[in-house]
């Protein structure tokens, strides 16, 4: 069995969030250590992933297929064409320059602006990878809830 690298993709930013919700809030220090390594890590991932894609191959590849919730039928199935590919990978790549980016701006409540951006992270991946229309629904409106706290936390001032 391979590495499953598309549930790593989409797991390591849920992780970061569950590690940083472990920081005291005190120490934005190490909850940004950690947002920086973990969207790194993700980035690392994505770029794992453009490096092992064969792109003379027609259909998703790195896929994976687990049973979700069988009274329904739906499976968690993720996978990876050319167009989720670039998708993912700019993702992956944007994530941690928007953390540097937001660095000045995020002066209050750091822990929890870290721990929604991992978050929000989670749930983009799980948009471009996911394969089952029930997992994409469930990550599409998952993504909807930090994207809230992200505006409503460090929007503008309009954004009320």
């Amino acid at each position: 069995m391979s590495f499953p690298v598309l549930l790593a993709i989409i797991a390591t930013p849920g992780i970061g969030a569950a590690i940083v919700a472990l920081v005291p809030s005190h120490r934005p220090e190490i909850a940004k250590a950690i947002g920086y390594a973990f969207t790194v890590a993700t980035a690392g991932l994505c770029l794992y992933l453009l490096w092992n894609f064969k792109a003379g191959e027609a259909g998703f590849q790195f896929v994976e297929n687990r049973p979700w919730i069988p009274g329904l039928g739906a499976r968690f199935i993720v996978g990876v064409d050319g167009i989720s590919l670039f998708m993912v990978v700019v993702t992956g790549l944007l994530f941690p320059l928007g953390l540097l980016a937001s660095e000045k701006y995020i002066e209050h409540r750091v822990k929890a602006y870290i721990g929604w951006f991992l978050l929000l992270e989670m749930a983009i991946m799980g948009i471009f990878l996911t394969l089952d229309l029930i997992a994409f629904f469930v990550f599409w409106e998952f993504m909807l809830v930090p994207m809230y706290f992200l505006i409503l936390g460090w929007g503008s001032a309009n954004r009320r």
